[in-house]
């Protein structure tokens, strides 16, 4: 096992020599300002993307690294029905398997699939800020 820091945004070297996997990682862009933050994104209507929250992108991105695909879920609460229904009982849970060579999000229990993508987030462009306003 390597000491090699792949979070070390000036270490790009470290993602060139990465061992052969199905899944390769991208290189950690230079940014001005310091390091970045991976956030994986699912391709949503009218051209618009899905940003998965940072604890959840964190999660994936180790997998993604580490060359694994990755298997997750999804509770909507009281806002909308979810597709996972055991025993035919409505849950408010979908079940996603992530494959990252194909970097695409495919819904375990309807096989409905979409997009996925991996940008890169300075860290106060994180947590997104909204005041209220009205256009």
């Amino acid at each position: 096992m390597s000491n090699t820091n792949h979070n070390d945004p000036s270490n790009v070297e470290a993602y060139q020599n990465t061992p052969n996997s199905a899944v390769q990682p991208v290189p950690l862009p230079l940014q001005p300002g310091g390091p970045s933050i991976p956030i994986f994104e699912v391709a949503f209507r009218n051209g618009m993307w899905w940003s998965m929250p940072e604890e959840l992108s964190t999660l994936l991105f180790a997998k993604y690294e580490n060359g694994e695909d990755a298997v997750y879920t999804w509770d909507w609460g009281e806002s909308r029905l979810g597709s996972w229904r055991p025993d035919n009982e409505d849950t408010s849970i979908n079940r996603y398997l992530v494959d990252f060579g194909a970097m695409e999000q495919r819904n375990i229990d309807n096989d409905r699939r979409r997009s996925l993508r991996l940008v890169w987030v300075r860290p106060q462009d994180v947590t997104p800020k909204w005041a209220g306003q009205k256009p």
